[in-house]
């Protein structure tokens, strides 16, 4: 369960119960919650930390490239960030240099010094408490004591860096099918977030949560509030990085004012519990206005007027066409924003069905073998890199060989003729938000469901697979009754 140490409310992460101190008393004896969706790491990642003294060549790359530096601080265009050099400086941002022909990064000395055939990347810094948590000694109060009586740089070190090119097209030609962003180290070390050391130094009781790193320095700048980034290029709020934000007494979950990104804030902040979190609009509803937190900097909006209109999340159940007016005015001005997640691959799918919207149920029927599984593994993979977390239940096909077919999709290869190629192809897969359901054949849709919500709440599914309904209900029902079987199993799921 995720507590709240302030004030004792919790909710079970497993059977998504809440409530008070003495309801968890009442509920931690109870059978415990079985999960059923594996976990994508096998065990903790051994501690790592990046010297201080790459971290600082890697700043004064970043003040030494002119043309870089200009961009992110300069103030006379609209596409600069103006971004002063205190702020780059407090959250540690530097440039390396990647060979855009190398799919990963190795050679941190490469990194800081650069090469033939090599483009500038900014880098940013994923910190935690030298501890290898995000408490400073296993608790929230220890996290403040030690803050007040350390400086940063004896608390806190730097596990990973995350690597952003800084003009897409430099990326083009890779080999990596136009890779834009790496990690070093590419495998995953301990929980660390972007802007963590300046939220967990400072004495306030608020922090921003947004999209990006560019976002985070932008809303900090201007607020003087601290911020951090999600950890991933999608919108997921692992458990282990809620840890990180549960000091603070109020939560501002400033995403991109798009649809993905107003549905993203809203499961973020019931997620952290709606009676700390603020959502942040930027657009207001209109489309000319600043996307982000970091597009309203550059447009030289008052950032602090629009953290001050932040509304928390209205109760689910009761609405006035007060709270639905914005919405309203919204789509009809808009027709073209309102539409879901659109497929890159399969452009004839979004015209049938305006692309992956929440709250859907989409059946896909054919004979045995059409290729149902191919053409959802391939939406599935396109959403992926799109940021929609996905949940598969595959009933039939058992998970390795799902996983091992949506891989060579994934790589638009067979992999099984290129063995050196699956190590590498195997990490890029893992980066995408993707679970599987260990379920197989015959399963009672009541625990499908309860594994589903818990997937909801834990990794921020936003898509659910059922491959297929006959194999999930065989042998649950005899004669025409397996019909009714079926349409009841699909009521539950709607």
């Amino acid at each position: 369960a995720h507590l709240n140490t302030h004030t004792g409310d919790f909710v079970c992460t497993s059977c998504f119960a809440q409530g008070s101190w003495d309801k968890y008393l009442e509920l931690a004896g109870q059978k415990k919650f079985q999960n059923t969706i594996p976990r994508t790491r096998g065990s903790d990642p051994p501690p790592f930390e990046i010297p201080a003294e790459t971290l600082n060549r890697l700043q004064q790359n970043l003040v030494a490239h002119e043309e870089v530096y200009e961009w992110l601080t300069g103030t006379d265009d609209r596409s600069q960030r103006k971004l002063s050099a205190e702020t780059l400086a407090a959250y540690g941002v530097g440039l390396g240099f990647v060979d855009p022909s190398v799919p990963e990064v190795t050679d941190l000395e490469q990194l800081v010094e650069g090469g033939d055939h090599m483009v500038p990347c900014l880098v940013y810094p994923r910190t935690t408490f030298r501890t290898n948590s995000f408490f400073e000694d296993g608790t929230a109060e220890g996290e403040e004591a030690a803050a007040e009586t350390q400086d940063a740089a004896a608390l806190f070190h730097t596990v990973q860096l995350k690597l952003t090119a800084w003009r897409p097209k430099d990326c083009k030609s890779s080999s990596a099918s136009g890779q834009q962003t790496m990690y070093y180290p590419s495998e995953q070390t301990q929980p660390g977030l972007f802007g963590f050391h300046v939220a967990a130094s400072s004495n306030s009781s608020d922090v921003i949560l947004t999209a990006r790193e560019l976002d985070a320095m932008a809303a900090y700048q201007a607020t003087g509030i601290p911020a951090v980034s999600l950890p991933r290029n999608s919108y997921q709020l692992p458990l282990d990085s809620m840890r990180a934000l549960e000091p603070f007494e109020r939560v501002y979950v400033w995403l991109d004012d798009n649809q993905q990104g107003i549905e993203a804030a809203q499961l973020i902040a019931r997620k952290l519990g709606v009676d700390r979190s603020l959502v942040v609009r930027t657009r207001d509803g209109s489309h000319r206005a600043a996307k982000s937190a970091g597009d309203a900097l550059a447009r030289g909006l008052d950032m602090q007027a629009i953290l001050d209109e932040s509304q928390p999340l209205q109760h689910d159940k009761v609405l006035s066409f007060a709270a639905l007016r914005d919405a309203v005015r919204f789509e009809v001005t808009n027709p073209d924003l309102i539409r879901g997640v659109e497929s890159k691959d399969l452009p004839g799918w979004n015209a049938c069905f305006k692309g992956l919207r929440p709250g859907e149920l989409t059946i896909l029927s054919g004979p045995t073998g059409c290729g149902k599984t191919t053409v959802i593994s391939q939406l599935s993979l396109d959403f992926c890199r799109s940021g929609v977390s996905t949940l598969w239940g595959s009933f039939e096909i058992p998970n390795v060989r799902l996983a091992a077919r949506m891989m060579s999709q994934y790589a638009r290869t067979d992999i099984s003729k290129s063995p050196k190629d699956i190590d590498y192809w195997s990490r890029r897969f893992g980066d995408l938000p993707m679970y599987f359901l260990k379920f197989h054949g015959s399963t009672k849709p009541e625990t499908v469901l309860d594994t589903m919500r818990h997937a909801v709440y834990a990794y921020d599914v936003k898509h659910i697979v059922i491959d297929n309904l006959q194999f999930m209900m065989s042998m649950q029902a005899k004669g025409v009754d397996k019909y009714d079987a079926q349409d009841a199993a699909i009521a539950t799921f709607r």
